[in-house]
């Protein structure tokens, strides 16, 4: 009787462990409705504060300050304002500062 052929055997693959779980990105803010937010990055309304309306993935509408209609934003274009602080002015928003003198 002819020898069997025997094909080796690949060993079988580890069982896959628990998923890491992704790094945070600067976009994974989290905006409710009524939050306080600046709007970081915009042609017409950079620097301008405004509130959370709603959201409707991926944009956020907010309701700009002043303004009688209400935008879209990425979130990317938007940096939460502290809850306590809901008049908070954001670096656009302030005056610049003088120059400074000669010596």
């Amino acid at each position: 009787a002819p020898a069997a052929a025997f094909a080796p055997v690949a060993p079988a693959a580890p069982a896959p462990g628990p998923k890491k779980p992704a790094a945070a990105k600067k976009s994974d803010e989290d905006f409710k409705a009524g939050d306080r937010v600046s709007i970081s990055t915009h042609k017409k309304f950079e620097g301008r504060l405004g509130t959370v309306v709603r959201l409707n993935m991926p944009w956020v509408v907010v309701h700009v300050d002043g303004e009688s209609e209400v935008g879209s934003f990425r979130k990317t274009s938007l940096i939460a304002l502290d809850a306590g602080d809901p008049d908070a002015l954001t670096p656009g928003a302030l005056e610049p500062a003088a120059p400074l003198a000669a010596p």
